[in-house]
């Protein structure tokens, strides 16, 4: 079983899949590692540029083609098709710091939390600034009983969290399709079946914002 299973939501993506995989290509051991980049319909060349990465990465990266669903309709065939141990969304406009993603993995060998959560990083193309985000009032490292923290803590939101996999598939955790803005979806309905969380300090996920389309 891998490790962590990266689910890329790809809609008309080309000119920055180029960021997203460069992580992958980077990495001194793959091998713990599935990306699968889900293209939704894309009417560029996200399809074609995403075959070129599974193509220099066979076992690690893979392709699924798909009618346009929406960003929710993505992350369901990830869901299904996920075999890693983790499950974590990567926007196909976003990346994840490579160092980052190997700790990360050494991690995750010593832990069994039904979810993770990361700090990660805000970039504003538009004005040249960066933001990290930190969760506050915990201590990293530490396994909490979901039910003690929940309260003490603020919102998480999509960029932080990484759950287990079996926590969404035996749980039939399926987001709407053709529908935006299902990120409070992917967040919140896990939850229920939640029963540990780790708090992990290290900078992941990488979030573009402020771009002109």
């Amino acid at each position: 079983m891998k490790l962590l299973s990266i689910v890329i939501p790809a809609y008309n993506v080309e000119k920055y899949l180029a960021d997203a995989m460069k992580p992958y290509l980077e990495m001194s051991d793959p091998q713990r590692v599935e990306v699968l980049i889900v293209n939704d319909g894309s009417k560029d060349k996200t399809l074609e540029v995403a075959r070129r990465y599974e193509e220099k990465l066979p076992g690690i990266v893979k392709v699924i083609d798909k009618k346009n669903g929406g960003h929710g309709s993505t992350i369901n065939v990830g869901i299904q098709k996920a075999t890693g141990k983790y499950f974590k969304v990567v926007d196909g406009d976003d990346w994840v710091d490579t160092k980052a993603l190997e700790k990360m993995l050494e991690y995750m060998k010593n832990i069994n939390s039904d979810m993770i959560a990361t700090a990660f990083n805000m970039i504003y193309e538009d004005i040249q600034k960066e933001e990290e985000v930190h969760i506050r009032n915990v201590e990293y490292g530490k396994e909490y009983e979901f039910s003690v923290i929940c309260e003490k803590i603020e919102y998480i939101r999509m960029h932080s969290t990484i759950f287990k996999t079996s926590v969404l598939r035996e749980n039939k955790i399926r987001l709407d399709e053709h529908c935006f803005y299902v990120d409070v979806e992917h967040d919140l309905l896990p939850l229920k079946w939640v029963k540990t969380i780790t708090f992990y300090d290290e900078v992941f996920y990488q979030y573009r914002l402020g771009k002109s389309n």
